[in-house]
């Protein structure tokens, strides 16, 4: 073949094999450029411990666990942080790989944590399954205890009453980018209907000082059946800092009328865990927002 190139360095004319290794380095530099070089496919292997992250999830598995209060005793803000995999030995994360491939489930422990009236931790229960591992389940509520922060559950009076929270402790191996945390929530039963509507909205307003600062609002979890009437109050995450308070918010939803709520089919349905906002008097315009079934 004939081959068109510059002189060599002396001004004479390129050999053949001259141009044969041009040509060569030109290949490896257009196969550089375009990720294919030999150097460029050369992968190196991550060590496999580098690739695993071990995680303690610690979750509420109901707010609801006693129908007698209005609000339960609860754990503080930012409980999912209280336990830290270097809690445990590693016999907690011992498991197989799910069918996803890629996380390991270690143990998986139920238990029921008692609250008291004075905000205290009293006691864990083993749920029926999870008695086998009474030592990750003593170090689990030692620590809850030691490091965490709880409030007291409260009656419609506003009086203050012990409770219990059923909690789950899940020690998990994913890997390195794998982890997406829990699945999302399913939508709930009910979710086309339309939401019942409060016609005396005044109830919403709060009278001055209600509210503990910082706090600007509070809000309510109500069931409101067929007819429009109230039949369970719960206060949800933010209350309005104080037992009398919350025990307002309830009290307000005893003479609540609302428009029930509407199936798909035209029909007046009940509804439950109807999400009520109230705010101060004064400040900004009361808020309502709809959820549950």
């Amino acid at each position: 073949g004939r081959f068109d190139m510059a002189p060599t360095g002396d001004g004479s004319p390129p050999s053949r094999g001259h141009a044969g290794w041009s040509m060569r380095v030109f290949s490896l530099l257009c196969l550089a450029a375009i990720g294919l070089s030999p150097l460029a496919t050369a992968q190196t292997v991550a060590d496999p411990a580098q690739e695993n992250k071990k995680i303690v999830r610690l979750t509420i598995d109901s707010d609801l666990d006693d129908p007698t209060l209005i609000r339960p005793a609860r754990l503080a803000d930012g409980y999912e942080t209280w336990l830290v995999p270097d809690d445990f030995p590693a016999h907690a994360f011992a498991g197989k790989p799910n069918v996803t491939g890629g996380v390991v489930f270690g143990r998986f422990l139920s238990f029921d944590l008692h609250i008291g009236a004075d905000d205290k931790v009293t006691r864990c229960e083993p749920s029926p399954g999870s008695a086998d591992y009474t030592d990750l389940l003593e170090q689990a509520c030692r620590l809850i205890q030691d490091r965490g922060h709880f409030m007291h559950g409260i009656d419609s009076s506003g009086q203050p009453q012990p409770g219990k929270r059923a909690m789950t402790l899940r020690f998990v191996i994913v890997a390195s980018g794998q982890d997406h945390g829990p699945s999302p929530a399913p939508y709930p039963a009910g979710y086309r209907n339309s939401p019942p509507v409060l016609n005396n909205r005044e109830l919403l307003v709060l009278p001055s000082g209600t509210l503990v600062p910082p706090r600007d609002s509070a809000s309510i979890w109500v069931d409101i059946d067929e007819r429009g009437r109230v039949k369970r109050c719960r206060i949800a995450r933010q209350g309005t800092g104080s037992d009398t308070g919350d025990a307002l918010l309830c009290r307000k939803m005893e003479t609540a009328r609302f428009e029930p709520a509407v199936g798909p089919d035209g029909k007046k349905v009940a509804a439950r865990s109807h999400f009520v906002t109230f705010t101060e008097q004064g400040k900004m315009e009361p808020m309502r927002m709809e959820a549950g079934e």
